[in-house]
């Protein structure tokens, strides 16, 4: 509860004591007066009992905004983990697309020449090794030209096996790239319920305030009502003891320790 509630319960606590206590010793020596008394009593502890529901009000309800603040700023560390992961990725994902760019055009030109070893393979007689043999001259021919042979053999192997190896890394590649999407939409969708989330709870927190902002201008209106009752007392009683002073009653108290102190009326 704010101190200016708490001063506004205190004081009108205060009034209301204040006001019972003027009636009652004005009253104590006119039975006349005891029922406006009753009633001025029962009517001040209702407006106190009023004022202090108020109190009560304000203070929930200020509890309740505070933890509506809390949660907002919580979603709000929520938002910027999302924000930052979802701008992480994005970068991650501009990362494997040029990886898979450079990929993609290596595997192009290995293919590329496979192509080309494949076609010169088909215009050029099949060579084996009887034909080898039969055609060397003599054993360093025929052992150049098995040289030749298998280092052929090995080079359409190495870029058969590139064009492969590439392939399945191109196939990685677009693997990752579309788990990377399905993670940023993911946390796009987390941005998105965080922002709502974030809106419903400034909301919830605008709306508390509103209702805090009510309750205390109830409560001041209480106080002032109080106030102006008060008064509206003392002046009753002090006019009827003067009637009755001036029609030879007796000696009036209209002071001491039980009257209305000047900075509460």
């Amino acid at each position: 509860m704010r101190p200016n509630l708490t001063y506004l319960i205190a004081a009108a606590t205060a009034l209301v004591a204040v006001a019972a206590g003027t009636v009652a010793v004005a009253g104590a020596e006119k039975p006349g007066l005891q029922e406006r008394i009753d009633s001025a009593e029962s009517e001040a502890s209702l407006i106190s009992e009023r004022i202090s529901a108020q109190g009560s009000r304000v203070a929930d309800l200020q509890a309740e905004a505070e933890a509506a603040t809390a949660r907002e700023a919580e979603l709000r560390a929520q938002l910027a983990d999302a924000t930052a992961r979802s701008t992480a990725l994005s970068s991650e994902l501009v990362a494997a697309e040029r990886e898979l760019d450079a990929v993609r055009a290596r595997y192009d030109r290995s293919v590329g020449v496979l192509s080309e070893r494949l076609v010169a393979i088909y215009k050029a007689p099949d060579p084996d090794v009887l034909g080898v043999i039969l055609e060397s001259d003599d054993y360093d021919e025929l052992e150049g030209r098995a040289t030749l042979l298998e280092a052929l053999t090995d080079a359409d192997e190495r870029v058969a096996g590139r064009v492969a190896s590439l392939r399945d890394e191109v196939e990685d590649r677009y693997d990752k790239i579309a788990g990377l999407k399905a993670e940023i939409d993911q946390e796009r969708h987390r941005l998105g319920d965080a922002r709502e989330q974030i809106a419903a709870e400034r909301a919830a927190a605008t709306s508390r305030a509103a209702e805090i902002a009510a309750a205390r201008s109830e409560a001041e209106s209480a106080l002032s009502d109080l106030r102006d009752r008060i008064s509206g007392w003392e002046l009753e009683v002090r006019k009827q003891v003067a009637e009755e002073i001036s029609s030879g009653g007796g000696e009036a108290f209209l002071g001491g320790p039980y009257s209305i102190p000047t900075y509460i009326v």
